[in-house]
């Protein structure tokens, strides 16, 4: 997960710079570093970086922008991790590790327990260019847009603007209809189509695999889609991988990304938004969240199922010839969360039913 650390006027000058050696010691010495536009995250900014050289670190520098750059720009890089700052009535950072993934729970106790690396040595620091190649990769992935029309929205005014400038770009044309929503860090999408409808991040993104998948593309997938693509897979012949890190493809991770690679699929088909979902088939979703602070591994052993696959004790995944489900651990460590995708609503409601009684007789196993 991300981890987000609350930085203001009580840190002194040797506690940052403490901070960033820590990071260096938990997630390796090469690692990008990036502000928002607020002036007010600069002095912070000037005392990581000073802390990252201290340490004997490599620190890429990228001058301001939103957060799904610097992630981008970790997975470019090869960077053992990544730092984002940005204003919010303080100033916060975003941590995340090798290649941009976020971190896990284990990585995030791994830093609040890192001695920080000797300050004796001298890093290398490197000042980008604005991240060229996420521009490029959105080119990319868009391709021609001239037969498209969409209108973008996004609390954050920089995101916005890179969006809507390159969509024009591309070709596309501004219309009410539908509405692309990108999160403040551009990380998550979520759009409302020309009827009115709303889809939440999850629905575009099986919704762009199943694109991509109807291509004959094999294609790595998060174990929480495996089964509302897998009739999509068999029909096309194209292969399906799942994966625990949300999948190889970098819209996969990149709420723009992901609405760039959306923009292309419509252009290519020629279809609305609209008309694009309703040519797809998606299993019947359940979604439910349930106190819980026994092992999830153990719970597997008492769940009839085809398939049980655990990562840690974080995150389960469930198979059945009917449905999939996948359960996590929320942050707290007292609830989990029960996920089911079936083959229609009734098998849903029961699967989610019969998961949700076994969390809840198992809760302290």
């Amino acid at each position: 997960m991300k981890s987000i650390c609350v930085l203001d006027e009580k840190n002194s000058e040797t506690a940052l710079p403490a901070l960033a050696r820590k990071l260096l010691a938990a997630l390796g010495s090469r690692v990008v570093l990036m502000t928002d536009e607020a002036p007010q995250t600069l002095p912070f900014a000037a005392q990581l970086q000073n802390g990252f050289l201290q340490g004997g670190g490599t620190v890429l520098c990228l001058k301001s922008g939103f957060e799904s750059r610097v992630v981008s720009a970790a997975r470019q890089f090869a960077a053992d991790g990544a730092v984002y700052l940005y204003y919010d009535s303080a100033c916060r950072m975003s941590v995340y590790g090798a290649g941009g993934r976020r971190l896990t729970e284990e990585e995030e106790r791994q830093i609040a327990w890192a001695v920080p690396a000797p300050a004796a040595q001298t890093g290398v620091a490197a000042e980008l260019k604005q991240n060229d190649a996420y521009t490029a990769l959105a080119y990319e992935l868009g391709g021609s847009l001239e037969n498209v029309a969409a209108s973008f929205a996004s609390p954050n005014g920089s995101l916005l603007r890179f969006v809507k400038q390159t969509a024009l770009t591309l070709g596309a044309v501004e219309r009410k209809l539908p509405e692309f929503y990108l999160s403040r860090s551009g990380l998550t999408a979520a759009a409302q189509d020309e009827l009115g409808r709303v889809y939440p991040h999850e629905m575009l993104l099986n919704l762009c695999c199943s694109c991509e998948l109807s291509g004959k593309k094999t294609l790595e997938v998060p174990f929480a889609s495996a089964f509302a693509l897998a009739q999509t897979a068999r029909s096309s012949g194209a292969g399906l991988r799942c994966s625990f890190d949300g999948g190889s493809e970098p819209w996969q991770t990149d709420g723009v990304l992901l609405v760039f690679r959306l923009l292309h699929h419509m252009s290519q088909s020629g279809l609305s938004l609209s008309s694009l979902f309703g040519s797809r088939t998606f299993p019947a979703q359940r979604r439910t969240i349930l106190a819980f602070s026994g092992s999830l591994d153990r719970l597997a052993d008492r769940i009839p199922c085809d398939e049980a696959i655990a990562q840690g004790d974080g995150l389960l995944f469930l198979r059945r010839k009917t449905a999939g489900a996948v359960l996590t651990r929320r942050k707290d460590g007292k609830r989990c969360c029960v996920e089911v995708q079936a083959c229609d609503a009734e098998t849903a409601q029961a699967v989610c039913d019969e998961l949700e009684q076994a969390v809840l007789t198992y809760s302290n196993i």
